[in-house]
């Protein structure tokens, strides 16, 4: 019989009924494997559910600054074609340049 520690009567390999010997009977194991699963699975769903809370802020966020931009780009459009208008040419050419339309228009004939 082996002694531990120089206490006699001390087997290393038995152990007696009703002695601790430092290991968790299987059923306490089982439970405390199951609760840390549990502990685990339950911080990945909180850590997602913040994760997606977070990235469906910004998707709004990014949403709401495209359509400020399509209306920018909208309002820029219709100023760029209001100033390309033969309408608006014609006008600015008369009013500050001082052209006048022309009263007879000669039209050349090219030979092919």
């Amino acid at each position: 019989m082996s002694t531990h520690r120089g206490f006699p009567g001390l087997d290393r390999s038995r152990s007696r009924p009703g002695r601790v010997t430092g290991r968790l009977p299987i059923k306490s194991a089982a439970t405390v494997s199951v609760a840390v699963c549990v502990a685990v699975l339950a911080f990945v769903y909180v850590a997602q559910t913040t994760i997606l809370r977070d990235l469906t802020a910004k998707v709004t966020s990014a949403r709401e600054a495209l359509t400020e931009k399509e209306d920018v780009n909208q309002s820029l459009q219709f100023r760029i074609d209001q100033a390309l208008s033969l309408e608006r040419v014609s006008r600015v050419a008369r009013q500050q340049l001082g052209m006048v339309e022309p009263e007879v228009i000669y039209y050349v004939r090219l030979h092919p």
